[in-house]
């Protein structure tokens, strides 16, 4: 009762603000959202090849490179709005109700597209305990649930991460690969649930693919069908 008391006193005096245009009421309003420019997906996402089956989906030659079988990125992470949310959903102060606006910038774009995930299970990249501790929740848990609400398909915890990684952003391409490598595994009591289950892994931002392509290629050994991963950015 006096913790609800309190949580009401925090809201009158400091309400909720869009982080964009600072108007009360929400934390990224209607009108700044509809600012942000949905991607154009129909290329391959790893070597810019139009030549794909559907949007998002790699192309005939990277899909022998790759473990995973297509991304979809929502938007450019350039744009500044976009840029300045996720910012500060991963970093102090961790505002946390932005994975409902974010994610919902993911499902605006599936809804262009003609993939059918229909079937498919949703899951998203786990972080190491010393992250998990230093932010106080994944970034990329949020967003998978908030999806699955959206979408109407069930979310799973399905990895761990066995060690902690430096964060990708510092490292090249190459190093992003080694950086990541064996760093996942399928929790033990999930092994079974991933048998020729179709998986969408979920996470913020798509740069290299390196983190979503070894996610992909450990459930893949695990004998998972097929992996699509998803993202609220796509950096170029």
């Amino acid at each position: 009762m006096i913790r609800k008391f309190s949580d009401i006193i925090i809201r009158l005096l400091f309400p909720t603000r869009c982080i964009n245009c600072a108007r009360e009421g929400k934390i990224l309003c209607e009108d700044c959202l509809s600012l942000i420019s949905l991607l154009d997906i129909n290329c391959c996402p790893n070597c810019g090849s139009d030549k794909v089956s559907m949007p998002g989906k790699f192309c005939h030659l990277c899909q022998k490179k790759l473990s995973l079988d297509g991304v979809i990125s929502a938007v450019n992470y350039q744009d500044p709005i976009v840029k300045k949310a996720i910012f500060l959903f991963k970093s102090p102060p961790f505002i946390k109700e932005l994975a409902k606006p974010l994610s919902s910038l993911i499902v605006s774009q599936l809804k262009l597209q003609d993939n059918n995930f229909d079937g498919f299970i949703l899951s998203y990249i786990p972080l190491d305990k010393s992250s998990l501790y230093h932010r106080g929740f994944n970034q990329s848990k949020l967003l998978a649930y908030e999806l699955g609400k959206s979408l109407n398909l069930p979310t799973y915890e399905l990895l761990k991460k066995t060690r902690e990684t430096k964060p990708q952003k510092s490292l090249n391409k190459e190093e992003r690969k080694e950086n990541v490598k064996n760093a996942f595994e399928i929790l033990e009591n999930m092994k079974e649930s991933v048998q020729n289950k179709k998986i969408i892994i979920v996470d913020d931002i798509y740069t290299t693919g390196a983190t979503l392509n070894e996610a992909a290629r450990v459930l893949k050994e695990g004998g998972t069908k097929e992996v699509w991963g998803v993202t609220i950015a796509r950096e170029f």
